[in-house]
């Protein structure tokens, strides 16, 4: 079953989207992550989690910033014993259509990763874009990384795109010292590189809230273009495949992203 991770921080205008997706469904859990809200979205929480089983809130005693508040939902995931996660920020919703991908019911000796289409959705969960899901070719975290890298993609799509399956209910963080858009990307390149099956879909899993997805187009160019080749170069180093030292495994990646700038520079929302 999956854990559906929700952090939240002064949302009470739009979590109620999040919470009318997951409706009557009995088939995923629920963990909210409150990062010491004022504006009442806890206690919206703890209304919600009153009226069925299956949710858990939990509350920050002070607020310890967004990349906190994502490493302290997996902190709660793995106490929960939760094996698979897929996270939704405020405002983001569970597809009409969702259901648990196939493959990830199965006890598994091996770490899984999940890619799924995107869905870009207004407020009024009206979808006004749909990006088409990685390659079903794609089996193995092996094939992912050369694919995103050798063609200088860099980008896995939304955390909330993915689901991550542990093996041994360990999940890696996210890092606090990269902009927050791009933490959740090298948390997804580090679970990779740890080697694991992967699930290709052709559906969305999730509804991806239109609001969020205009937060990397609206950084400026200069922001958007050093972000990328920051990630690109650094994400690269140690692939496995890669050339030999250590400084040519960063160049070649740069260099296969700027093969691949024109549309790299047009953003992804």
């Amino acid at each position: 079953m999956i854990t559906v991770l929700v952090p939240t921080f002064n949302c009470v205008d739009r979590i109620g989207r999040t919470i009318a997706s997951f409706g009557g469904r009995d088939d995923v859990q629920i963990v909210f992550s409150d990062n010491a809200s004022t504006d009442g979205t806890h206690e919206l929480l703890l209304e919600f989690a009153r009226t069925r089983s299956g949710v858990q809130v939990h509350r920050m005693a002070a607020n310890a910033g967004r990349i906190g508040n994502w490493n302290r939902c997996l902190e709660l995931a793995e106490l929960a014993g939760a094996r698979a996660v897929l996270f939704l920020m405020a405002g983001d919703a569970l597809s009409d259509g969702f259901k648990q991908p196939d493959g990830l019911a199965a006890p598994s000796a091996r770490d899984v990763f999940v890619f799924a289409p995107i869905e870009i959705a207004t407020s009024a969960g009206v979808t006004v874009a749909r990006r088409a899901g990685n390659a079903a070719s794609l089996r193995h975290s092996a094939d992912v990384l050369d694919t995103l890298f050798r063609r200088g993609i860099p980008f896995l799509g939304p955390l909330q795109a993915n689901v991550l399956k542990t093996a041994d209910g360990r999940f890696p963080r996210f890092r606090e010292d990269v902009d927050g858009y791009y933490a959740d990307q090298y948390m997804l390149v580090e679970f990779l590189k740890r080697g694991c099956d992967v699930i290709a879909l052709d559906r969305p899993l999730t509804r991806f809230s239109q609001d969020l997805a205009r937060t990397h187009g609206s950084k400026s160019l200069a922001t958007r273009v050093a972000g990328d080749l920051r990630f690109v170069a650094d994400a690269y180093l140690g692939v496995k495949g890669a050339p030999p030292s250590t400084a040519r495994r960063g160049w070649w990646a740069v260099l296969n992203w700027l093969r691949y700038s024109r549309g790299a520079l047009r953003g992804y929302a």
